[in-house]
């Protein structure tokens, strides 16, 4: 339907002008960057510290420390990140 075609546009604009905020967006993927570092290189010098079934995944030590990462959701990832540097 040719209006709520229309009506979904005019929609989708105010969206990306007034409500999702670039500079916001772009602050948030730093702070991931950040917070995927510094667990990787946590989790590469202690890999003790990995759960007892990640050393059955591969028998490289990295590969298992990226699917640790892979499977956090993003607040355990943050709460995480948050607990190490504290």
């Amino acid at each position: 339907n040719p209006q709520v075609l229309e009506a979904t546009n005019t929609l989708r604009e105010f969206l990306f002008n007034r409500v999702y905020n670039v500079q916001t967006a772009q602050k948030e993927a730093a702070k991931a960057r950040e917070v995927v570092r510094l667990l990787y290189n946590y989790f590469n010098e202690h890999e003790n510290k990995l759960p007892p079934e990640y050393s059955f995944y591969s028998g490289e030590a990295e590969r298992r420390v990226i699917d640790y990462i892979a499977g956090m959701t993003d607040q355990y990832a943050m709460r995480l990140a948050e607990e190490l540097t504290h």
